[in-house]
């Protein structure tokens, strides 16, 4: 029997369940995909829980990262039955998300899978990988050689640093914890925090930016996002990037950002551009075969028991706490 992931309204995360999925391929020019992995991220708890939209309204299945073969092929044939293959961005934009054992994807959305990535593994790092690359991108576009990435600890923050670490960019870390910080240093940072930007005094600021230099960007994937500090770090005409703080509503000191000619950009990954998403894939491809981005896979769990999973995660987020990528095991 086919399955997926259901919920019929948004609310209450015990109210998911797994159902006999009875749909059926549509179009010759899409794909089915056999999944074997996909992971759960927060994004697929604030659409279930009706903090975000879906874009296709309710009953609902998650889910966003996928990896697995192909089952079916398209009219098309560039991907033969039986290639390897991962996909992100599933269940956003006005799609059904991938937390089924079946699913048609739009060839254009699906990618080779490279031999040396396991499927948990790309589908753990597929959305971090995208996004990481996202940021990067506009900041090799601005130019700036200083960034500093508050949040760095994360598995976007990581990739991140990884990138920058290895395009030469002098990057500094503020993360959670001194373990955490010492990783971003083995990934290319060249300084590393063990706390987050909003915890720093004024004169910590002051030194930091004494010692290092203003930042020509600085990227808030924290949930705290502290305008103040981020202006304070960046250089005269210096762009902040956020893409995290969805429910944070904290005080804008529009003097502080006028004053210096700042930029403010939101980055929301499901708005990538199909130019950008093909020119991510290819990027990210190269580096997960030299086994570059790769994301740690914290817990993988049964499709079965993903109901135990969400609300792990649920229990995360209110907390404020990182639990790390957690992967459905399909096979």
């Amino acid at each position: 029997m086919k399955r997926r992931i259901l919920l019929n309204q948004p609310g209450n995360l015990k109210e998911l369940s797994l159902f006999e999925d009875t749909r059926e391929k549509e179009s010759k020019e899409t794909v089915m995909v056999r999944v074997h992995a996909a992971s759960i991220n927060p994004i697929d708890v604030y659409i279930l829980t009706g903090l975000a939209r879906s874009g296709t309204g309710f009953p609902y299945t998650p889910g966003n990262d996928f990896a697995g073969v192909i089952s079916e092929e398209s009219s098309k044939r560039r991907y033969p039955k039986g290639t390897r293959v991962w996909g992100v961005l599933q269940g956003s934009g006005g799609l059904q998300g991938s937390h089924a054992d079946f699913l048609e994807v739009d060839e254009d959305k699906v990618f080779p899978l490279p031999s040396e990535v396991s499927f948990a593994e790309a589908a753990a790092s597929g959305l971090v990988s995208v996004t990481a690359f996202m940021i990067f991108n506009r900041i090799m576009k601005q130019g700036a050689q200083s960034v500093l990435v508050n949040g760095a600890g994360g598995s976007v923050g990581r990739a991140l640093v990884e990138l920058l670490g290895a395009r030469g960019v002098d990057c500094l870390a503020m993360t959670s914890s001194g373990e955490k910080a010492d990783e971003c240093k083995k990934l290319g940072a060249l300084d590393s925090y063990p706390k987050h930007l909003s915890e720093f005094s004024d004169d910590e600021i002051a030194e930091i930016t004494e010692t290092r230099g203003h930042c020509g960007a600085v990227v808030e994937i924290g949930r705290n996002p502290d305008p103040h500090r981020m202006f304070s770090v960046l250089a005269r005409s210096g762009t902040g990037y956020i893409l995290a703080g969805r429910a944070a509503k904290p005080v804008f000191p529009i003097g502080e950002f006028y004053s210096k000619s700042l930029k403010l950009e939101g980055i929301f990954v499901p708005d990538i551009s199909a130019e950008e998403l093909a020119q991510s894939s290819r990027f990210i491809a190269e580096l997960w075969a030299e086994r570059r981005l790769i994301a740690k896979v914290h817990s993988e769990v049964p499709f079965e028991n993903a109901l135990e999973a969400f609300l792990k995660l649920e229990e995360a987020i209110q907390s404020q706490k990182s639990i790390g990528k957690i992967v459905l095991n399909f096979e």
